[in-house]
């Protein structure tokens, strides 16, 4: 018997946070369906493995507006020519610049959209015609979906009241995350530092706070000083992360000896995460951050920023509304989450961190057992069947 069709689309397949979940979630579908994964462009270095061969829709990234309005047009075309000889049951786009797609070429598939972060509040957005964006393309585009998914309670309330789209078309689906109990599996081709080590794991960008992280860790060596600090991936402000690290008089590069250790990008992060003294998060804005997820499915103390709006929720405080401002941590379950990292905070990040280092703080074993019942596999795939009506 012949599975029904579904196409994911995504602009491209490097390493990120959106493409890792692109790819878990074609996996778990392609047990009940046949998944065809769609980019924009093959040129570019694919990171992921998928359960079928990828087809690009041949259009490079542009940089001048004429070219980028030439390049939509034969998005258009191409996509839509592939959805008439495929006769998918229903279209699944990752990232603003699919969805779109995904809308204007609508036809008779159910037309869905995984929205994975805040269009109000991720600083990338309001880099490229933010008002045009939130004004006119989202609000009209977005309200022709047949469904949207969102990761997070936050984003479906920042959907409803910011972009006026009707709260019964927007269903939120925790991310799921595969396998990480099997860290143990993983190659022993990971290198690990032999020292007690601090660990942050995603895309090296401006929006992650790193350089905080990195200040916090430079005090930190006051008081444990052979504790390092792992950066578990690629982005483009590796060369200024290292030149900051360096400008603080710590050793950073590829050695696994270097104080700040540049480890690189890895498609299996447990190893890392199962290893560490505690996992750091600084960022102005997620979603549903993977690694944040993986940590606590891990039993790994996690010490975060609470930005709109993934963190809040992981650590099941609410909606993730009400951005902690006030000079204070709150602790649960998972570890703390603390106001972003500037001069009046970094004692507090210092104080949470020292706790889990000196165990004056360990992780509610209740705590991960209800996260692991949140991301299983079976709510995962039953919510997205539920979504695709497939039930």
């Amino acid at each position: 018997m012949n599975k029904l069709k579904i196409i994911m689309i995504i602009p491209e397949l490097t390493m990120g946070g959106a493409q890792n979940s692109f790819a878990r979630l074609a996996w778990v579908l392609s047990k009940e369906f046949t998944v065809v994964p769609i980019v924009f462009d093959e040129g570019l270095t694919s990171f992921y493995k998928l359960p079928q061969d990828v087809i690009s829709l041949g259009t490079r990234p542009a940089n001048g507006k004429i070219q980028k309005l030439f390049n939509l047009i034969k998005r258009i075309r191409n996509f839509s020519k592939l959805k008439n000889e495929i006769s998918p049951i229903a279209c699944i786009s990752f990232l603003e610049g699919a969805d779109y797609l995904n809308v204007l070429t609508k036809k008779k598939e159910l037309v869905v959209l995984s929205v994975r972060g805040s269009k109000l509040h991720d600083p990338n957005m309001h880099a490229y015609f933010f008002s045009l964006r939130k004004k006119i393309l989202i609000p009209f585009l977005y309200k022709r979906a047949d469904s949207i998914v969102t990761v997070n309670k936050g984003i479906k309330e920042e959907l409803i009241n910011h972009f006026n789209i009707r709260a019964d078309r927007i269903h939120v689906i925790y991310n799921y995350i595969e396998e990480v109990m099997n860290c143990d599996k993983i190659s022993n081709l990971s290198v690990i530092p032999n020292n007690p080590y601090l660990l942050y794991s995603g895309r090296l960008a401006h929006e992650k706070g790193i350089y905080g992280i990195i200040n916090v860790y430079s005090s930190l060596l006051k008081f444990v000083p052979k504790l390092q600090l792992v950066l578990l991936g690629n982005g483009p402000e590796e060369m200024r992360i290292t030149s900051f690290a360096k400008s603080l008089n710590l050793s950073v590069g590829q050695n696994p000896n270097d104080q700040v250790f540049l480890a690189g990008s890895k498609q299996n992060t447990s190893v890392y995460i199962k290893n560490s003294v505690a996992c750091l998060l600084n960022s102005v804005s997620e979603g549903f951050p993977n690694a944040m997820a993986e940590s606590l499915l891990l039993g790994k103390l996690v010490v975060t920023s609470d930005c709109p709006y993934g963190p809040k929720e992981l650590f099941e405080l609410g909606e993730g509304k009400d951005i902690v401002s006030k000079p204070f941590a709150i602790e649960t379950g998972g570890g703390f989450l603390l106001p972003t990292i500037h001069i009046e905070t970094e004692n507090l990040w210092l104080d949470s961190i020292l706790q889990i280092i000196q165990k004056r703080k360990s992780f509610d074993e209740k705590f991960r057992k209800r996260f692991m019942k949140r991301t299983s596999e079976k709510v995962f795939l039953d919510s997205w069947k539920k979504t695709l009506h497939y039930e």
